[in-house]
């Protein structure tokens, strides 16, 4: 459900304050699936970059198409 996705990424950004990487890539993927394109967006620029620990480049593209394909036009610039 919306709210759920939506709860998924303000806990992911709770956990990015109290130093929860791991954590936080795990909501915000669980955000994304249930998609909440900013969700997405963050996993995918935080999988991109490896800002949270874990880097995986395909991952993270993967994640932004998805935020662009939800309509978020942040993701689409960010894939280029």
């Amino acid at each position: 459900e919306s709210g759920d996705a939506e709860a998924c990424e303000f806990a992911a950004r709770f956990g990015l304050g109290a130093g929860l990487g791991v954590k936080a890539l795990t909501l915000y993927g669980a955000g994304c699936d249930q998609g909440d394109a900013e969700a997405c967006a963050r996993l995918g620029s935080s999988l991109f970059e490896g800002d949270l620990g874990t880097r995986d480049a395909s991952r993270g593209t993967l994640a932004l198409q998805r935020g662009c394909d939800l309509g978020l036009a942040g993701a689409c610039a960010a894939l280029g």
